[in-house]
């Protein structure tokens, strides 16, 4: 992994100038907007056998907003999924493939924050959306950025944890 100190005969790992718009779209866009317009059914799917149908459909979405003429080097099957909670709120975390550019997200986790005495009936139930990104520190060396997405605004949040789901987890739990 990047944070490991490496040794004179590794190979540095080459950065991508730019995100790649697969990765990138996914993560940040496609799964984002999907829980804007229905978080319930988001958490109703993703620990299911439908879950492979949404996730379909959302690659589907974002490969006809790619560059029709760029393709993917992963496919959906190449984002794990798991569901949990943070402070009893319930979370759905996705590993994605791995960052080969600044930007693009190792992981993310999506936090439905409503209490249960909200009504809820008549509007979207409040979620917080958080990713841990590839970045790249003032020296030149690479790091993680804590990041999270407040409607369409893409707030950095700064240094982030080392990119596994548990410290990336804990750090979700502070921020929530």
């Amino acid at each position: 992994m990047f944070w490991k100190k490496q040794s004179k005969n590794e190979k540095e790992t080459e950065l991508l100038k730019d995100p790649r718009p697969h990765h990138y779209t996914f993560a940040h866009i496609a799964m984002r907007k999907f829980c804007e317009s229905d978080p319930l059914q988001l958490f109703a799917l993703i620990p299911t056998e439908e879950r492979a149908h949404l996730i379909d459909f959302l690659w589907s979405k974002v490969c006809e907003n790619c560059d029709p003429e760029g393709k993917a080097d992963f496919d959906p099957n190449d984002i794990e999924f798991a569901t949990l909670r943070v402070k009893d709120y319930p979370t759905i975390l996705m590993k994605m493939p791995e960052a080969k550019a600044v930007a693009e997200a190792m992981l993310v986790a999506i936090v439905l924050t409503a209490e249960p005495e909200m009504n809820v009936e008549n509007e979207s139930p409040p979620f917080r959306y958080f990713t841990l990104e590839l970045g790249v520190n003032t020296e030149g060396g690479l790091r993680t950025v804590m990041c999270e997405w407040r409607g369409d605004s893409h707030a950095n949040l700064g240094d982030g944890p080392e990119p596994e789901a548990r410290a990336f987890l804990q750090r979700v739990e502070s921020l929530v």
